[in-house]
């Protein structure tokens, strides 16, 4: 949805912005993690190639997504924690199975204002508490020599959980309607950008 069409489903300039932008986004969010290479990496019998099948994607994407966000830092408020980049963590992962970097994603979520760069990062941060789901299922998998090493990306806790409530506080607190939609609109982008390169035929993505 466009910010125009996003700003006219918001009734009141008073709504719960951290709720709407929640109902915004838990399609695109469920189909995620029911219907890509992710949902395999929670699987109790995930194999090793199963793993390593939803590393290019996740790098291409945390490529994307890392370098607007630094970017972007002149966006973020002073109450939300810094934003610490992911691919790093994904890189390691890839040459320790040998596989090379690629190129990353496409075009990304607009960050063109304090509310949209809050959307980004209300999917970026929140992907974290998937991140445990998966680690404790790897360790139970086939795959479980892929989380025999630490750091890892999947056990890193990029942000802490007074982080994440000051995010979510910030995002609850935007003003507008306007505001509001910006935010959605983000959120729905960065899941989209999810979708797109997590369904990606693995010969197109090189």
């Amino acid at each position: 949805m466009q910010v125009r069409n996003l700003a006219e489903c918001c009734p009141t300039a008073t709504l719960d912005p951290l709720g709407f932008v929640r109902r915004s986004t838990q399609r695109l969010h469920a189909a995620i993690e029911r219907d890509t290479p992710l949902a395999r990496l929670a699987d109790r019998d995930c194999t090793v190639e199963d793993y390593r099948a939803a590393l290019g994607p996740l790098m291409r994407i945390y490529g994307t997504l890392d370098r607007q966000l630094v970017g972007a830092e002149h966006w973020r408020q002073w109450d939300v924690g810094p934003y610490r980049q992911r691919s790093p963590f994904l890189i390691e992962e890839l040459y320790r199975w040998g596989q090379g970097c690629g190129s990353n994603a496409g075009d990304g979520p607009r960050l063109d204002s304090a509310a949209a760069y809050l959307g980004v990062r209300y999917v970026v941060d929140g992907a974290q508490f998937g991140h445990r789901v998966i680690a404790a299922s790897l360790a139970r998998s086939p795959a479980a020599t892929v989380v025999a090493h630490r750091p890892s990306f999947w056990w890193t806790a990029f942000v802490s959980t007074a982080e994440w409530r000051c995010l979510c506080k910030a995002l609850a607190g935007l003003d507008t309607r306007i505001e509001t939609a910006q935010a959605a609109r983000a959120a729905r982008s960065t899941f989209e950008l999810f979708s797109r390169e997590l369904h990606m035929p693995a010969e197109r993505a090189v």
